[in-house]
């Protein structure tokens, strides 16, 4: 049986880097409130043609596109982890009709400032015996302390599924 482990790390970002994961926070939390708004207001009308339209993942992942090629501050950050906003609503509105959850909530700054990237844009290198460096899309690498270290698999690679990236509430990140 395989075991699937999480572990959390404290980052040591550069003051830029912290800027850019305070940014891609920002523009997942908003791409995340403008779907649930679209789904609050539009969920199960139709279109002036009687079309009916999707508000899934796959369905917004369109006008996603559109949105970062109108807004340049919105295309300049990282596509992957505002396609996990999108699917992180899909799971929210799962759970809510299947009884699991109440009514998905808008993200608010200061307290959901977290984005999520998939493990196959995660890259993880060992700096020495205390420190290693993750690579985040679009924000480079990052250093953090290397508390636990991260299990290879039978051929030596390490795997990671995913990865959550999120203010700490005293004040850094952690992933």
């Amino acid at each position: 049986m395989e075991v699937i482990r999480g572990h959390v790390y404290r980052l040591k970002p550069t003051p830029e880097q912290d800027a850019l994961m305070a940014r891609t926070a920002g523009v997942t939390r908003l791409v995340y409130n403008l779907a649930l708004e679209q789904r609050r207001t539009w969920g199960g009308r139709r279109y002036g043609g009687g079309r009916s339209r999707t508000f899934g993942a796959k369905g917004l992942s369109g006008e996603l596109s559109e949105l970062r090629r109108t807004f340049d501050w919105i295309g300049a950050v990282s596509q992957t982890a505002q396609n996990q906003a999108l699917i992180d609503l899909d799971r929210a509105f799962a759970n809510f009709f299947e009884g699991r959850a109440g009514y998905p909530k808008p993200r608010r700054k200061g307290r959901d400032d977290a984005f999520r990237q998939v493990g196959r844009e995660i890259a993880v290198r060992r700096l020495n015996a205390k420190w290693s460096e993750v690579k985040i899309l679009k924000i480079g690498w990052v250093r953090y302390r290397d508390t636990r270290p991260l299990r290879p698999r039978a051929d030596g690679a390490v795997e990671i599924r995913n990865a959550t990236i999120r203010r700490r509430a005293g004040g850094g990140w952690e992933i």
